[in-house]
């Protein structure tokens, strides 16, 4: 079998917040470079928590490659996927797609997403 890298890419962060009812939901890092959750469709994500971490405690987070995600409301097999409410969506056009789903799975489900290296603004062409 090949092996062509590492994946999926994970880091470790301190948690800047409560992160135990965040498993598999988006984060970013605030300015001390602790992980904290991400929340707005505008927000860059670092990375999608792998864990339950309390605030301080170490946050493994994947960053390049497939993981769990949280759905936040119906997400659809190969569509584009973006940040909303610390969940993933569907991506619309303008928003800033950061992965890309491989299953369909219903508001609150846990789904497989490939989280794509540059992350970018949707125009209607890309769909």
């Amino acid at each position: 079998m090949s092996q062509f890298g590492q994946l999926p890419l994970s880091y470790t962060l301190a948690a800047g917040a409560d992160l135990t009812s965040s498993q598999y939901a988006p984060a970013t890092m605030d300015s001390a470079g602790d992980a904290i959750g991400a929340n707005l469709t505008t927000d860059f994500p670092c990375g999608v928590v792998q864990n339950k971490p309390r605030s301080a405690e170490h946050a493994t987070l994947t960053v390049l490659g497939f993981s769990k995600a949280r759905a936040g409301a119906g997400v659809t097999r190969a569509q584009y996927v973006a940040v909303q409410s610390t969940f993933f969506i569907n991506a619309v056009s303008g928003g800033l797609a950061i992965g890309k789903a491989w299953e369909t799975v219903a508001s609150g489900g846990i789904f497989v997403c490939q989280l794509i290296q540059q992350p970018h603004t949707l125009t209607t062409s890309l769909y």
